[in-house]
């Protein structure tokens, strides 16, 4: 939907999944999932250009699914094109705190020392 132009019906089908997700009763398989659904939501809305409801979306992910690479590295994006400083340094520094263990450099680590050496 979103790629043929229907970008609000795709965000109120996006939205209504997460909403649904959230209320459904979870089991410990449930919760590890490859991607949250908030999640996704939140970066339908980044390439949407939603920046401020991603940052939202984001955030409600990391407080159910904590410490979650690329809710994390959405977060920081979402936060960084939102204008925020503050919490794109604070999002930036849990994903470079996450990956220091890491044997490869993926290029949102990259993105976030470099935001962090500059700000």
């Amino acid at each position: 939907m979103f790629g043929e132009g229907q970008r609000d019906t795709a965000i109120a089908a996006m939205r209504q999944a997460a909403d649904l997700d959230d209320a459904s009763e979870k089991n410990v398989a449930m919760e590890n999932k490859l991607a949250p659904i908030r999640a996704l939501l939140g970066e339908l809305y980044l390439a949407a250009g939603m920046n401020k409801e991603a940052l939202v979306e984001f955030e409600a992910s990391d407080k159910v699914m904590p410490n979650r690479f690329q809710t994390l590295a959405g977060a920081a994006r979402a936060a960084r094109e939102s204008g925020s400083v503050d919490a794109t340094k604070r999002y930036y520094r849990a994903l470079t705190a996450l990956a220091a263990g890491g044997d490869g450099d993926r290029p949102e680590v990259s993105e976030a020392r470099t935001y962090l050496a500059h700000n």
